[in-house]
């Protein structure tokens, strides 16, 4: 039972205390009930939701490119207000682990649905129940006492706090704090912290960590790595400025741009699939504004009772081209093109009258020197294979369904590692193909391999022959005359290296297309 620290009336968690409930936590749950009550209890501890407030959010809500959430606020009956809240670290990861298990991608979607109750979300009695279970008998609401309680011991000012805890006025604040002046993103970065020692330690010895971030589609629904692209072409979409995105076969492209339009942080987006017709794809771009939001202009341009669709079809590119233009103002869409790697000049020739207007982003694996006319305006992001401590995160995420029947984990991490170079689309069709086999042993990991996969060639035997010759000429500096001081220094200079040789026989596989 966990014994809570006070202030006045005011009863929050103390840091040890809430290591304890996480702790406690992590003992009594598993799988999808400890992903989902994890998540739960810090968007009351590190973003001071109130209960129904976690209880009832819905997946437009959150934004996890941006780390941040948009907080409905229940105190405001009658009116849609909300409060902007960053998010901790620990916060975004718990949203990546209890992703997976969230089955709807619907927007309106809520974060936490539940086939019992009315609401149709999860129920505030429920989370009640599990906290006081964890703690004795502590209600949820401690829990947002205590994320006021460290902003306002950690130096934070009233109206930063009044602005994240969404309280009416500052009386409600006063409460809590003393004095200070802080933006809302030094007030969370300064409960993100452990004191000054595991500061200046995380500073002397960085750790590598992988990045987590959920997404609407795909295999596992969620991004490994790729932070710093994400964050740069979000920062580019949102103003308007054209991007270029390269990348080898399996990066992940269209997996990228997918989520990014599904998700909305693009606006209107009109998608392009196929650049070796250009003619169909223009129509089928002019039919799509018609069918949309610009119902109007079609019945201005050619009747209400016009077979649009056919006279479209006979329009040229240029009068196409012309419509598109026409009938959207500058940069109220964005064109999506997801492979341009075979774009004709026809396509290069539309695409010079159409990036001035719209708004795009392009995906290729490369392009031709004689095709660079038309991305005189792009900025370029270039799209590399995972680092090693990203795809062991990926393998072990990929794997997790079967890792008890991997006779050898760290052999199959490595192999799967060195296999697919990080490329993400190789890595997980490796872990498929493993996925089939009854059992996973040791030679059967040294066996499968990826058809994309470089040869190997075991360079040890050269490697251990050059040390010993090495070793022998330092014993014949010893017999012979005048050069016997060169003998044995180069000798046992290599004796030195000889140290090093289990470090140098790692890297010594050799790898050749």
């Amino acid at each position: 039972m966990l014994k809570l620290s006070a202030v006045g009336k005011m009863k929050f968690l103390s840091p040890r205390e809430e290591k304890a409930l996480l702790q406690s936590l992590e003992t009594k749950m598993s799988g999808k009930h400890l992903a989902k009550y994890r998540l739960l209890i810090l968007l009351m501890l590190d973003a001071g939701c109130r209960v129904t407030e976690a209880c009832s959010m819905k997946l437009y809500q959150i934004q996890p490119a941006k780390k941040l959430i948009n907080v409905k606020s229940l105190k405001k009956r009658g009116k849609n207000v909300y409060r902007e809240v960053p998010m901790t670290q620990r916060l975004l990861d718990a949203l990546a682990d209890y992703w997976a298990y969230v089955k709807s991608r619907d927007p309106e979607a809520y974060l936490f649905p539940s086939q019992i109750a009315t609401t149709g979300h999860a129920s505030r009695k429920v989370i009640w129940r599990v906290v006081k279970n964890l703690t004795g008998n502590t209600h949820p609401h401690v829990l947002r006492h205590t994320f006021c309680t460290k902003l306002a011991t950690r130096g934070n000012d009233a109206f930063t706090i009044k602005e994240l805890a969404g309280h009416d006025n500052t009386a409600t604040t006063e409460i809590y704090i003393h004095a200070s002046k802080n933006a809302k993103q030094n007030a969370i970065a300064s409960i993100d912290q452990n004191g000054w020692w595991a500061r200046m330690y995380r500073k002397l010895t960085p750790r590598r960590r992988v990045d987590i971030m959920p997404v609407m589609v795909g295999g596992l629904q969620i991004h490994i790595g790729r932070k710093e692209e994400i964050t740069r072409i979000i920062d580019l979409a949102q103003k308007k400025v054209n991007i270029l995105i390269t990348g080898e076969q399996g990066m992940g492209k269209t997996h990228l741009t997918t989520n990014l339009t599904d998700n909305g942080r693009l606006g209107k987006v009109l998608r392009i699939d196929d650049m070796t017709a250009i003619k169909a794809t223009l129509a089928g771009m002019v039919l799509t504004l018609f069918n949309g939001d610009k119902d109007k202009i079609k019945d201005l341009l050619y009747g209400t009772d016009t077979d649009v669709e056919k006279i479209i079809s006979k329009e040229s590119i240029k009068r196409l081209c012309e419509l598109l233009i026409r009938t959207t103002t500058k940069h109220e869409y964005t064109i999506v093109i997801d492979d341009a790697t075979r774009i004709t000049p026809m396509g290069i020739s539309t695409l010079e009258k159409l990036n001035d207007h719209f708004h795009m982003i392009i995906a290729a694996r490369s392009i031709k020197l004689s095709q660079v006319s038309f991305l005189s305006n792009f900025e370029k992001v270039e799209l590399s294979g995972l680092s090693r401590a990203e795809t062991i995160e990926l393998i072990t995420r990929g794997s997790q369904d079967f890792t008890d029947r991997i006779e050898d984990w760290e052999m199959y991490k490595g192999h799967v590692w060195r296999a697919t170079n990080g490329n993400p689309k190789f890595i997980l069709e490796l872990i498929e193909r493993f996925r089939r086999e009854p059992y996973v042993s040791a030679e059967m990991v040294q066996k499968i391999t990826h058809t994309t996969a470089l040869k190997e060639v075991d360079m040890s035997l050269p490697v251990v022959i050059a040390l010993s010759s090495l070793m022998i000429l330092r014993y014949v500096g010893g017999e012979v005359g005048t050069d016997a001081g060169a003998f044995r220094l180069i000798g046992g200079a290599f004796l030195v290296f000889a140290l090093f040789a289990r470090s140098i026989l790692r890297f010594g596989t050799r790898r050749y297309v």
